[in-house]
């Protein structure tokens, strides 16, 4: 009898695993160690089985550069635009019109932050549009809540309550959808402080912080609650809850810390913006 060669198995490659690190480095505000990881798990995937894992990487590599972008002249911007393109390739030969909506409204989001509003518009349209033609109520709830922060950055205080209450239904109704409905109470407490309903901003953002400060085992949302208690440090301030403002603060400047340079700056920019 001939026996026919073995061929040892290549290991497999632990997905999962690769990518709670890397949205660990994301969360955290290190932004350059979470974009070379995304990267080297868009590198390993490889086979055509592995396109889902190599769109859903260029996409977050792209989320990642975001954090670090504060005017279309950023090198992260052009590199985040560079992820996204090859991130759509992807998701359109997978036929994953859900990816695709999401990677739309990132698009939207990265627009606003370089201050291409009219761009930012278009992206959100057509990510709102997409969400439409499919069963994902979380998908459009947080589009609805991004887009109404487009429109508090104009000015449009109306819109962007509109669109976030929107948002904020659907998302409600799904029992999975913590993260973006804790996104979500923060974007609307927002608009609460630029309309100086500073007791109502509060409470949402307290509501939004016992989410992010809960236990997430092995997940970690670093900036995200740097960013909670810098907004808290200003809205408790205005509502006269000085020693609490003080502890927020505190929290705030030691959070930062762990935070990539230019990640904190952009975070910075955008408290200093909001207290205006």
């Amino acid at each position: 009898m001939k026996l026919q060669p073995y061929t040892i198995p290549m290991p497999l490659v632990d997905y999962p695993k690769l990518f709670l690190t890397a949205d660990n480095f994301r969360n955290n505000g290190q932004v350059d160690e979470a974009i070379k990881y995304y990267l080297e798990i868009a590198t390993l995937a490889t086979q055509p089985a592995e396109l889902e894992q190599k769109a859903r990487a260029l996409h977050m590599a792209g989320v990642s550069a975001k954090e670090n972008v504060a005017s279309a002249d950023s090198a992260y911007y052009r590199d985040a635009i560079n992820f996204y393109s090859q991130a759509e390739i992807a998701f359109k030969n997978l036929g994953d019109k859900g990816g695709l909506g999401s990677l739309y409204r990132d698009w939207a989001i990265i627009n606003d932050y370089a201050g291409r509003t009219s761009e930012a518009r278009d992206w959100f349209q057509k990510s709102i549009g997409v969400f439409k033609t499919i069963d994902d109520p979380a998908g459009l709830g947080i589009t609805y809540d991004k887009f109404g922060l487009h429109f508090a950055k104009l000015g449009d205080l109306v819109a962007a309550e509109n669109y976030i209450n929107q948002a904020l239904k659907l998302l409600r109704q799904e029992a999975n959808a913590g993260f973006f409905t804790a996104t979500t109470l923060f974007d609307l407490a927002r608009v609460k402080f630029k309309q100086q309903q500073f007791e109502i901003a509060v409470d949402l953002a307290e509501e939004s912080l016992s989410w992010f400060a809960a236990d997430h085992g092995e997940r970690q949302y670093v900036r995200r609650l740097a960013q909670l208690n810098g907004f808290l440090s200003l809205a408790y301030y205005e509502i006269a809850e000085t020693k609490k403002a003080q502890t927020a603060a505190g929290t705030y400047k030691k959070l930062l810390k762990m935070l990539d340079p230019q990640a904190a700056k952009v975070l910075e920019k955008d408290l200093e913006e909001l207290a205006k």
